[in-house]
């Protein structure tokens, strides 16, 4: 009779061993379709950016004279990207702030929290968590 319990336990042992090779395969499997679902929901969101953008390259090295604003609408998919991941800005170019040191920051170490400054850079913050905070300084055109 122990032989007979050896026998099944080191059957349920494998079977075990079986369903955890098994359900470690599932999980790489599902990693790698999350992974390859991301990579290319997020290639959509550039992909007329991506398409355009050595072109764009090439026409401004060869007229250089070609007004920026017709490269705007290139630049577009990149906010529609940055929306898609959950990143929002802080603050916007030129925009007058008060000085908040948790969002903002400054190379002015006179600069006091609650001192009005203008935004040079853009910052940006995913949920409540800061990515890099805004670059501010007393006067806009401070670049």
């Amino acid at each position: 009779q122990l032989n007979e319990l050896q026998s099944e336990l080191t059957q349920k042992n494998q079977e075990l061993e079986k369903i955890k090779q098994e359900q470690s395969e599932e999980l790489f499997r599902a990693l790698q379709n999350a992974e390859i679902e991301f990579k290319n929901n997020s290639f959509a969101q550039v992909k007329r950016l991506l398409i355009y953008y050595p072109s764009a390259i090439k026409i401004i090295e060869t007229k250089p004279n070609i007004p920026a604003k017709s490269l705007i609408s290139l630049l577009n998919n990149l906010d529609k990207l940055l929306v898609y991941w959950g990143y929002q800005t802080i603050g916007k170019p030129g925009e007058r702030v008060k000085y908040n040191p948790e969002y903002h920051q400054t190379d002015d170490e006179t600069i006091q929290p609650g001192e009005s400054v203008y935004i040079r850079f853009v910052g940006y913050q995913q949920e409540t968590t800061i990515v890099t905070p805004a670059k501010v300084s007393r006067n806009f055109l401070d670049l």
